[in-house]
């Protein structure tokens, strides 16, 4: 499979649990819940890309890439939250993407030590 769809695959499985769990968690400081699904889409369509076809590419160890990736992701979308809903506080905002990418995380490293992500 090529490493765009093997990608897609990825960021559909990312999204997927990233929507399920930063949804409700936003729902405290924005009632739309299309307007709470669209930040997800954008904060991930803005971090998973780079984690994905970048940080592999660093030379770094997978556990240095990982966490590097990680970490990444994990800033971005904090800032990424705050700047769509200013009214959440910067903790409300961590709290969404620790949750959100711990998972992502968790279910993607299942995807693929199981051979569902091919």
């Amino acid at each position: 499979m090529s490493s765009a769809l093997l990608w897609l695959q990825g960021f559909g499985l990312t999204l997927a649990v990233e929507e399920v769990v930063a949804v409700p968690l936003l729902g405290k400081v924005e009632a739309s819940l299309v307007r709470r699904a669209l930040a997800v889409l954008v904060a991930n369509l803005a971090t998973h890309p780079l984690v994905w076809f970048f940080f592999p590419y660093l030379g770094w160890s997978w556990t240095q890439m990982a966490c590097g990736a990680e970490a990444w992701a994990f800033g971005f979308e904090i800032v990424a939250y705050r700047l769509i809903f200013p009214e959440a506080s910067w903790r409300r905002c961590t709290i969404v993407s620790l949750a959100a990418n711990a998972g992502s995380l968790l279910v993607g490293l299942f995807a693929a030590r199981w051979g569902l992500l091919h």
